[in-house]
This record gives structure tokens, C-alpha cells and sequence, in this order.
């Protein structure tokens, strides 16, 4: 083998500790370089878990209410819409002989007419019988008449009181139809707040879909 001169041996023992020297050294950050975006990729990025909404409230506190989120309470039960006194205010200006007579429930319980769900239609069937109460009041001048509507319990309260409104107004504008005058008559709803009958069938609701008479009689007779 020949012998490497000098100037051989100084060279490749300085590349050799010079490869040394670079292998031993890490960087310890980033170089900026101008102009160059740097881009870090973590393939599984740990994120610190927030708080949780708790769905079981701590001893001696309540479930806070996530998102701030507000309700409107139930409206009181039991209103049925006419002042809490059964008058009802869109005919407030009647006559005040309606007071001062006496209520007969019974005179024309046979003539109670009925109506289909959701209908304010006066039946064909039950035009007879508000013939009836008309002749009646035809020749009774001093009688008056109160029409009661009256619904079934499905809808809203509201939605009742509404329906059982229009259901008396039809009977009114029958009677009107007969000869009343309308000052005679007066209308009431009281809508599912008196159902005649108990019960969750369609009989039951069909009994309750009404309209009365209630005959007001001047007091001493």
C-alpha cells in the first residue's frame, strides 16, 4: 500500500472530526428565514378538555342553565276567559233585565244542539229544535235567552273559548233568522270548562260539542 503523504492526511482527518462535531449538535429552535413560511406539523395535537355542562347538580346546588336559555311559565289554570265571573265581555252592554231574571236550565234541555268536531255549523237536524225556543220566545215577549257554547277538551284553551263563542252565535243568528230580536238573546262561552259528559272517547266528545238554552225568566214567575 502506498503511503498517503502529508497533506492527504491532514485533509481527510479534519473532514472526519468536522463530521463528528456537526453529528454531535442539534438545534435548539427554528431558523427564521425572511420571506419563507415556517410550517409545524403535530400529527396528534393534545387540546386541554374545557369544562363540561354537568347534568348532575352538586350537593346543595342547582344545574346551571347552559346557553342561558329561558322559559315562559304556564299561564294560570282555570281561566275560562269571561272575567272570572261567567259574563262575558263582548256583551257587557245587554240589557240589565238579564240580571235581574231568574235562569231555568232545564226549560229547553230536549232542544240542546250538538256540532261536529271543529265546526260551528248549525246541523239540519237540529234546526227544529232552535224552531222551538223560538216560538217560545215569539210568544213569551218578557223571556229572554242566554246560548251557552260549549266544546269538547281537545284544543287550547283559548282555541276552545273561541269555538265555543262562534257555536253560540250560531244558534243566535238562527233565532234571529226565526223572528228574535237579538237584544233578547245573549251568548256565553265557557269552552271546555263544563263538558256534559266524562271521558276520552268520541262519544263523550260528541256530547260535550254543544250549544244550551237557558231560559231567563223575570223574577216572581
Amino acid at each position: 500500500m502506498k503511503q498517503m503523504n502529508l497533506s492527504t492526511w491532514v485533509v481527510v482527518t479534519g473532514l472526519a472530526l468536522w463530521g463528528v462535531a456537526c453529528r454531535s449538535q442539534q438545534p435548539d429552535k427554528l431558523t427564521t428565514i425572511p420571506g419563507v413560511r415556517t410550517v409545524v406539523q403535530n400529527p396528534a395535537p393534545t387540546i386541554p378538555a374545557g369544562p363540561g355542562i354537568p347534568t348532575t347538580p352538586p350537593p346543595g346546588g342547582t344545574v346551571p342553565n347552559p346557553g342561558g336559555i329561558t322559559g315562559t311559565p304556564n299561564p294560570t289554570p282555570g281561566g275560562n276567559g269571561l272575567g272570572g265571573n261567567g259574563r262575558d265581555p263582548m256583551n257587557a252592554d245587554f240589557p240589565s233585565s238579564f240580571e235581574n231574571n231568574t235562569p231555568d236550565r232545564n226549560a229547553f234541555l230536549a232542544q240542546m244542539v250538538h256540532f261536529d268536531y271543529d265546526s260551528a255549523v248549525i246541523r239540519p237536524e237540529d234546526l227544529p229544535k232552535i224552531e222551538v225556543v223560538a216560538r217560545h220566545l215569539t210568544q213569551q215577549a218578557k223571556h229572554l235567552m242566554v246560548l251557552e257554547g260549549h266544546c269538547d277538551e281537545r284544543g287550547t284553551e283559548q282555541y276552545n273559548l273561541s269555538l265555543g263563542e262562534r257555536r253560540a252565535q250560531s244558534v243566535r243568528d238562527q233565532l234571529v233568522k226565526y223572528g228574535i230580536s237579538p237584544d233578547r238573546v245573549r251568548t256565553l262561552s265557557f269552552g271546555e270548562e263544563i263538558p256534559l259528559v266524562e271521558g276520552n272517547s268520541e262519544s263523550a266528545w260528541a256530547k260535550n260539542r254543544r250549544g244550551e238554552f237557558v231560559l231567563m225568566l223575570p223574577k216572581g214567575q
